[in-house]
């Protein structure tokens, strides 16, 4: 069990050190956080749907609609009407789109150039192989849903 834990705690200090990257990345190319993450998966993921992209990033379907409309009014992506299934709609990155990622995809490579020569030669690639089996089997992460105001003061009366 203490491994765990151990582990536990550096989770925590991943996550934290990965959001100075992602605010970092996101600072450098003028643009807010999850705009960027919603940049990178469409260029990485390929997602089939405004939907599935929206389940990816862990946001209700009407946030991801105010996103995309920035992104857009930006010249960053192009929104179109699917086919056959007129309900979908095809999300792509346009030339400054890809840009955008080319730029910050260089800046990543600076970092994991960093990053990679902090080990030594001989577990460089297993490091790349535990974080490619992180990353292509994303764990899921469940979040507790907040009450509701109606059922805390339901509560509240019931005792």
């Amino acid at each position: 069990m203490d491994n765990y834990r151990a582990a536990a705690i550096e989770i925590i200090r991943l996550g934290l050190w990965n959001r100075r990257i992602q605010n970092a990345l996101a600072k450098e190319v003028e643009l807010p956080v999850y705009q960027l993450e919603c940049i990178l998966l469409l260029h990485l993921d390929h997602p089939e749907s405004a939907g599935s992209l929206a389940e990816k990033m862990g946001i209700h379907r009407s946030s991801l609609s105010k996103l995309l409309s920035a992104l857009q009014c930006r010249g960053l992506i192009e929104r179109a009407i699917g086919s056959p299934d007129r309900r979908t709609e095809r999300l792509t990155l346009t030339d400054a789109g890809l840009a955008l990622v080319e730029r910050v995809q260089s800046r990543a490579e600076k970092i994991a150039k960093s990053l990679l020569e902090l080990l030594p030669v001989e577990r460089r690639t297993q490091f790349m192989g535990c974080v490619r089996t992180i990353t292509t089997h994303e764990a899921p992460v469940e979040t507790e849903q907040p009450q509701s105001l109606v059922e805390v003061s339901l509560e509240q009366t019931i005792q």
